[in-house]
């Protein structure tokens, strides 16, 4: 859905623009919510795995009938098509850009890198999502001329007329179902994967059952049972409450809206923006190899706090720094709204992919 508004708003925004999109639009994935409707053309195609890798099938015939004038592609380093498509596109004179983290979470590892280079030495302009990716690709020794930053955002539009249909009745139903009384609600939305350590959660929350705070936690994935049989075994489960997917907006409006702080332990991808969007302060962590491009939004001390890498007492500390502080708190909060509305909207981003587009017209 966060892909859809944006192509939808990049649409919108440039009318003499005729966007084709190329997706796997018939992914059974929960993650895939696109549902037909769009301002721009959609060709679907279908992603095979090899172990670690894919293969975007049909995408080069497909790419080959459309006859496009630009191509945007997924800076993806498991693609086995990309690079070959890439040197059609080149030996045919058509403009290609990247666009993606090129940075890994993680370690660096030489194959990621020899991908990125890959990548950038094919591509005629490279668009990494922010200024992590700059660094990455700078420290590969690609030229800065080369290379457009885009940032990253979500439809706040969207967040602003869900939030606005919340009313008092709602968050009381909410806090009656759950048994939610004067406690503090500390909320996170993610995909339960490993590399978002949504165990650590549970970790920190054994460390804070006495006192008034209580765990709201969002999202599906392959940690799901784990995590469930975590709070289980710690006897959390008054204190934790595990509710899996949900992705209709306004009913998360709810949650956004009944909670008080917004966090995920690392790797916090677009939820940055979701939470600060609903006025909540973040914490996560401020490791720079673990994070992804969306953290450079978290700002420690004014719109949100970071914790020491994988270190849960101060963990707890900045959660019970928000709980046991209103003051703080909604000093942090407002600055979250307003980091999302001024330097984080959608309108920016989208401006910045035309612009993008138009340095690729001219070459």
């Amino acid at each position: 859905s966060y892909s859809v508004d944006f192509f939808n708003e990049l649409a919108t925004y440039n009318p003499d623009l005729d966007l084709h999109i190329a997706a796997d639009c018939n992914s059974k994935s929960a993650l895939n919510q696109y549902l037909g409707e769009s301002k721009f053309t959609v060709h679907n195609y279908t992603v095979k795995y090899f172990l670690s890798f894919t293969y975007e099938q049909h995408l080069f015939r497909l790419i080959k009938s459309v006859r496009p004038d630009i191509v945007i592609l997924s800076g993806n380093v498991r693609s086995l098509l990309s690079i070959p498509l890439m040197l059609y596109l080149k030996a045919n004179k058509t403009p290609i850009a990247s666009w993606g983290m090129f940075h890994r979470i993680g370690k660096k590892k030489l194959f990621s890198q020899l991908y990125y280079w890959l990548y950038a030495s094919l591509s005629t302009l490279v668009f990494p999502y922010g200024k992590m990716g700059l660094a990455s690709l700078s420290n590969i020794n690609v030229k800065r001329s080369k290379i457009h930053v885009i940032g990253t955002a979500i439809n706040e539009q969207r967040v602003y007329r869900s939030k606005e249909k919340v009313n008092e009745a709602d968050l009381q139903k909410l806090k009656d179902s759950f048994s939610i009384g004067t406690e503090k609600v500390v909320l996170q939305v993610v995909r339960l994967s490993k590399i978002k350590k949504p165990e650590l959660i549970i970790d920190v929350a054994e460390t804070l059952v006495s006192q008034n705070v209580k765990f709201i936690l969002i999202g599906d994935g392959e940690m799901k049972s784990e995590i469930q049989t975590r709070i289980i075994e710690k006897k959390l489960e008054k204190n934790v409450i595990l509710l899996g997917a949900l992705y209709d907006e306004d009913e998360l409006a709810k949650w956004y809206s009944l909670a008080d702080i917004f966090v995920i332990p690392t790797c916090i991808g677009l939820s940055a923006h979701h939470a600060m969007a609903y006025g909540l302060p973040v914490i996560t962590d401020d490791s720079y190899v673990l994070q992804a491009t969306e953290s450079e939004l978290v700002i420690n001390g004014l719109n949100g706090l970071t914790y020491k890498e994988g270190d849960i007492i101060d963990f707890k500390n900045k959660i019970i720094s928000l709980i046991e502080c209103d003051a703080i708190r909604e000093e942090l909060s407002s600055v979250a709204s307003k980091t999302v509305k001024y330097a984080y909207p959608m309108s920016r981003k989208v401006k910045n992919f035309s612009e993008g587009i138009e340095m690729l017209v001219r070459q």
